[in-house]
């Protein structure tokens, strides 16, 4: 009993501090809306009269060491209470210090850093404050808010994929662009979170780089010994090769196998221990690539099928085709909040499927209950179907399984082990530019080289009809410049079938037509006019014309790729991404720090997507009077919010002061 009694105490015990920390944090949110667009220095200086800088930096102080013993004793609900407490009174000093003349942030931060039971304190919330610039009535505010756990989950590759794949033909393009592509970086932290909470799992992914490197000196390393152990052997002495010959005692000689032709008794051999190592290296690269292709699979795919979804849906305007896809009970809910809506908004019900439109929306994570869309979707073949086409239309998905199969292949015929090389160009950025200059105007090129095979095709028909006898696959003998020695690679177009033959295995390879036409006699006048116009036509049309056309196409695609990563790589580094304003403004008229200090602390773009996600994890009822007022207009798809060439680190003149 007593036992029961002591657990009901520290229950209520601890259920009485939990309170106490809320209350606190609820005291402090409330001096925080209080500064919330402020033009007077009224309100701040009241606060500084009974909280000023140090006595708020010795809450901060007491919070953390609150969070360190509730840590150590176990208890992580009260220690995340307790370190939302510590945010909050490090955002209002934060906040306050504009109104103070005497203390910096820079200050603030060496006094945090004195504290020596918590040396970490000063990272910890450096690090975990996000700050923003808020544009609101005309009027440009900082905000500070506390970064998501989440956002830890935000990769480079997803961070590199948005830098550089977003569209940067202006500054509103780019800002609509960023916020699109904002909901999919959430749900790549979703989906890396839940993945990560396996041990097994989270090894995969964190370990796919170095296991991609692995493979590929694996590749190479097999390759290497393909190159000088490989040889033709027969199956008697297979360690033997075949030109080597094996010693016959019944004829006392030496006999040689037949490499090459129908009756060969060589095959392929390697020689031991070669052998063996080629196949643990074979064994090895197939564990390797399964594990790649798993970790392709848990970490990559569930993003293809999310965005190739919500494409899908986007594409509707028939409610119909929607509810098809949609669970009955769901579509049974959502009509009948449509219908409610409509009648508190006193509209008819032909609005009804417009709210629906927006109301089937199972993508929103926030407004779904953050739940994820599939749990709104009916898994039969219709959802199978669209998600296996999201696998489909992905190379790289396509390539880690086919790069699987090459692997399980070598261990049987290892020989295909060059194929293997390939893998350099999925992990080569520079070869990436290269298979891009190839397929960025694919459609121009292959039509390009349709238009060569048909005119090749054309001067084939013309040599069948004027001249089927004259062509060879090899150069003829002439003697005393009239008289041509017949031999046996003379190949006479009997057939249209090898005029065409002919032409594309000579013309088109070697350029040059004429090498694979009979030399003309001088006495021949007419034979010799028609050769003449014949390849000459050939080489100015084909050879010169077209096969320039197609060098010319993918050259300057190379060029276009070039100079378009320049300008994506100049704005990134001298640009501004959120207010768009150059390097060279903050470098002359800030009066907080160069461009590098304002794309790190003031328009942080990572920290402005944060913020979204911020909103998306933060319940309504509990959001501020800026969090609702920004949640609101990214419900009507509208970004004004965001600061456009203003800046509060720069002069009236230059931005917002």
């Amino acid at each position: 009993l007593s036992l029961f009694k002591c657990v009901q105490y520290q229950q209520r015990v601890g259920s009485q501090e939990k309170t106490l920390l809320r209350t606190r944090s609820y005291m402090v949110t409330s001096l925080l809306s209080l500064l919330e667009m402020v033009d007077v220095s009224y309100i701040p200086h009241r606060i500084l009269a009974s909280s000023d800088v140090p006595r708020l930096i010795r809450d901060i102080n007491s919070a953390y060491m609150q969070v360190k013993e509730y840590r150590e004793k176990g208890e992580p609900d009260l220690a995340h209470h307790a370190m939302d407490l510590c945010f909050h009174f490090y955002h209002l000093l934060l906040s306050i210090l504009p109104y103070t003349e005497e203390t910096s942030t820079r200050r603030v931060h060496r006094m945090l850093k004195q504290n020596r039971d918590a040396p970490e304190l000063q990272y910890a919330l450096e690090k975990g404050t996000g700050r923003i610039e808020i544009v609101r009535e005309g009027k440009l505010y900082p905000y500070f808010f506390q970064m998501p756990d989440i956002c830890k989950w935000l990769s480079v590759g997803e961070k590199t994929e948005i830098s550089w794949g977003v569209d940067r033909s202006s500054q509103t393009a780019k800002i609509a662009d960023f916020w699109e592509r904002a909901d999919d970086a959430f749900y790549a932290m979703r989906n890396q979170q839940n993945n990560h909470k396996n041990k097994f799992l989270a090894f995969l992914l964190d370990s796919s780089n170095w296991r991609g490197y692995l493979s590929l000196l694996l590749a190479f390393v097999t390759n290497i010994l393909v190159i000088f152990t490989a040889f033709y052997g027969v199956a008697e002495v297979p360690n033997v090769p075949a030109f080597d010959g094996v010693y016959n005692d019944q004829y006392d000689g030496v006999e040689y196998a037949e490499i090459f032709g129908d009756n060969t008794t060589a095959t392929i051999y390697f020689g031991e221990p070669y052998a063996t190592i080629i196949d643990v290296i074979g064994v090895l690269q197939i564990i390797l690539n399964l594990s790649q292709a798993v970790t392709f699979t848990l970490r990559d795919t569930p993003l293809l099928m999310r965005h190739n979804w919500e494409a899908f849906w986007r594409r509707q305007t028939d409610i119909a085709v929607l509810e098809k896809y949609l669970k009955p009970n769901i579509v049974k809910e959502c009509r009948t909040i449509a219908t409610a809506e409509a009648k508190t908004a006193g509209e008819d019900d032909t609005l009804e499927d417009e709210r629906l439109l927006s109301i089937y929306n199972v993508f929103d994570f926030h407004r779904m209950g953050r739940r994820e869309y599939f749990h709104f979707l009916k898994k039969d073949f219709k959802f199978f179907f669209q998600s296996l086409r999201a696998f489909v239309r992905s190379p790289i998905f396509l390539w880690r399984w086919i790069y699987l199969v090459i692997a399980v292949l070598v261990t049987v015929y290892p020989m295909m082990s060059c194929l293997l090389l390939l893998e350099i160009m999925a992990q080569s950025g520079t070869l990436n530019q290269v298979v891009k200059a190839l397929t960025h105007r694919g459609r121009q090129l292959l039509l390009t080289v349709l238009l060569g095979l048909v005119l090749s095709y054309i001067f084939s028909v013309i040599g069948f009809g004027i001249m089927p006898d004259m062509f060879e696959l090899g150069p003829a003998e002439v003697i005393d410049g009239s008289t041509s020695v017949f031999h046996h690679y003379h190949a006479p177009c009997n057939t249209l079938y090898k005029c065409l033959v002919v032409n594309f295995a000579v013309g088109l390879t070697s350029g040059d037509l004429g090498s694979g036409i009979a030399p003309a006699a001088w006495e021949d006048t007419q034979y010799m006019a028609i050769r003449t116009v014949y390849t000459l036509a050939y080489f100015i049309v084909i050879t010169t014309i077209l096969m320039n056309i197609i060098f010319g196409i993918i050259i300057d695609t190379f060029g276009e790729l070039r100079a378009r990563r320049d300008e994506i790589e100049s704005d990134i580094l001298q640009t501004c991404f959120i207010c768009g304003l150059e390097a060279s403004i903050f470098d002359r008229k800030s009066t907080e720090g160069d461009f590098s200090y304002h794309i790190r602390k003031e328009h942080n773009m990572w920290d402005y997507l944060a913020f979204f996600v911020h909103l998306q994890e933060k319940p309504e009822t509990d959001y501020s009077g800026m969090e609702s007022y920004v949640s609101g207009l990214l419900r009507n798809r509208d970004l004004s919010w965001i600061p456009n060439g203003r800046a509060l680190s720069l002069p009236l003149e230059g931005g917002d002061g």
